[in-house]
């Protein structure tokens, strides 16, 4: 995003929408953005201010970032919300088996047909209106604790590991970090 948009002094949404707008221009003659299944993607953003911190997501993401008071974590689940009959069917399956294979053809097939509706969840795709689903906040800057680091930004599988925990994986971050 930093290519396209250079040092643009935009707050995060008005950056991801920047960036969607300039993307699918850059597109629009070769590849047919209307398609419901056009490339797409998850996005976490974060941006440190002198007086603020803003942050972004959209589509099976998490943000943490670490608090004097403890951990935020902003995580949209909608993904996970559509498609539930498909996805129930898709887990009562074994992993490899040919009916696994077919139900998550059927899920993805359910999935898609939500995208970026009031009846399913939103993802950065060929539409910049999709920024305005994203959830959004700004935090003062002096709320962050500790050192400025980059906070994760993590696929939504950390919600499902019994084994990875928020907390686990800014202490792996915080020595390689750099400290704006």
């Amino acid at each position: 995003m930093s290519r396209i948009l250079g040092n643009l002094p935009l707050g995060v949404s008005e950056a991801l929408t920047a960036a969607i707008e300039q993307t699918a221009h850059a597109h629009k003659t070769e590849c047919d953005l209307s398609n419901p299944a056009t490339p797409a993607a998850a996005v976490a953003m974060v941006r440190f201010g002198s007086t603020n911190v803003s942050y972004l997501v959209l589509s099976d993401t998490t943000v943490i970032l670490d608090r004097s008071n403890g951990l935020e974590v902003v995580t949209d689940t909608r993904l996970n919300l559509s498609a539930a009959e498909e996805r129930r069917l898709v887990d009562s399956f074994p992993s490899g088996s040919p009916e696994k294979s077919a139900a998550l053809i059927e899920m993805k097939k359910a999935e898609i047909s939500v995208r970026n509706s009031a009846d399913g969840y939103w993802v950065a795709a060929a539409e910049a209106a999709a920024v305005s689903h994203a959830l959004t906040g700004e935090l003062p800057a002096d709320a962050v604790a500790g050192p400025r680091y980059s906070p994760m930004a993590l696929p939504d599988w950390s919600r499902r590991s019994a084994f990875v925990t928020g907390p686990a994986c800014l202490t792996c971050l915080r020595p390689t970090a750099p400290n704006n």
